[in-house]
């Protein structure tokens, strides 16, 4: 009948407080949560830049816990176009929109948002291979290759190091070698990067420095692969062994001999090029078994 629900105002209520006379925002979505509240999407234009936003309003109209007052960006690069956002069916939603960051991101990208929060936004930390000599960290979130970041490193999570930047590796991941670190130790590591002006880190995360090398498989190297693939892989001995690349059906699609190579990490070139698809990947040391998946595109 028309009636204004409990908080919810006769002028409306604010659903994000960019308030900047020079902003611009159009392309509105929205999208039920399923408990009397919205999601809703925006394009956020400022300074040349077109940005998707987010935001999710209660029942009473107001800005849902853990939501900033300014909605949430999807991605940290700066071309969107034309955000549009549906239920997920279990009170989250899922946005899509189109990246025109060129050349570093191009085409239609998706973006699931559970019902407590935006998750697998902000960046985290997607693998860690130690060994005595080094540490490899892999950090993954929407759109991360384009931010400027740096490493941190504690021993005790009071006091935190600088070590350096982290590098890009593909429009989604960062990376970043620690090579002075001390076999048999523990060190704690987090990300520190800017977003919408705001400097973040991201939940620190400890690693074991072991005292010996083991066996470790890191697979195809990038993942995806195009063309000859290259595997990355950690070997702890001069056993014999074997890389091979298997399909899902558990045919051999590729063979490689890695006796010989010697303890360490080791990066090789595999002799031949898959068809696109998933692939397993599987290295035999010793006595040993690794197994990864691997991903191959033309």
């Amino acid at each position: 009948d028309g009636t204004l629900p409990p908080g919810w105002t006769a002028d409306g209520v604010l659903v994000s407080d960019l308030t900047d006379g020079q902003q611009q925002t159009h392309d509105v979505s929205v999208a039920p949560d399923g408990e009397g509240g919205v999601y809703v999407a925006w394009d956020h234009s400022f300074q040349g830049s077109q940005i998707a936003r987010v935001q999710h309003l209660g029942a009473a109209g107001e800005v849902a816990p853990g939501w900033p007052a300014t909605g949430r960006r999807l991605a940290p690069s700066r071309f969107h176009e034309d955000p549009t956002v549906v239920t997920d069916g279990a009170g989250g939603a899922i946005v899509i929109w189109e990246e025109r960051d060129f050349p570093q991101r191009v085409g239609l990208y998706a973006q699931r948002l559970l019902v407590d929060g935006p998750v697998a936004l902000d960046l985290a930390l997607a693998s860690v291979e130690a060994t005595p000599e080094r540490v490899l960290l892999r950090w993954h979130g929407v759109g991360a290759g384009a931010l400027t970041a740096s490493v941190e490193r504690s021993e005790d999570a009071l006091k935190w190091q600088l070590l350096g930047a982290a590098s890009t590796e593909g429009p989604d991941a960062l990376r970043f070698e620690d090579d002075e670190v001390v076999a048999g130790t523990r060190h704690g590591y987090r990300l520190v990067y800017e977003e919408g002006g705001v400097a973040r880190r991201t939940r620190e995360s400890w690693v074991e420095v072991p005292h010996e090398l083991r066996l470790a498989l890191e697979g195809f190297a990038p993942n995806p692969a195009a063309g000859v693939p290259r595997v990355a892989f950690t070997l702890a001995s001069q056993a014999r062994g074997s890389l091979e690349v298997l399909d899902l059906a558990g045919r051999r699609v590729l063979l490689r001999d890695v006796s010989g190579l010697g303890p360490g990490r080791h990066s090789v070139r595999l002799e031949g090029r898959p068809a696109p698809g998933m692939y397993v990947l599987r290295l035999r040391h010793g006595t040993e078994v690794r197994v990864a998946r691997g991903v191959a595109v033309e």
